[in-house]
């Protein structure tokens, strides 16, 4: 099975549509694999493990939430432990997965707590 993994390529604020108050979304794509809202992913280059509550799909400047995104969409969840630029994995990666995505052995320093 493929490994879950996708890329934030843009951090901005945007109102929650449960609270209204403004909060980080994170616009990703998703470049191999899905991604689905409950899911736990982690953050290549902080080593936390986030939690994916609700995904988004932006229609014109309204958020439609959907269930999941196939390799190849863009979307969006909210969150504070992701930055622009920031690639994020499924938590069940193997350590190879990790290996070949970081491109050489130093898999364990890049994902330390994976």
């Amino acid at each position: 099975a493929p490994i879950n993994v996708g890329m934030t390529f843009k951090v901005m604020f945007f109102p929650d549509p449960a609270t209204k108050k403004p909060r980080p979304l994170a616009f990703s794509r998703m470049y191999c694999g899905s991604v689905s809202k409950g899911q736990r992913v982690m953050n290549k280059r902080t080593g936390e493990v986030v939690t994916i509550d609700k995904l988004y799909v932006m229609q014109g400047s309204t958020l439609t939430e959907v269930d999941s995104l196939a390799s190849g969409s863009i979307g969006a969840f909210f969150s504070d432990k992701v930055s622009t630029g920031d690639t994020i994995f499924a938590e069940r990666a193997t350590m190879a997965h990790r290996k070949a995505a970081v491109g050489n052995d130093d898999a364990n320093a890049a994902f330390h707590s994976f």
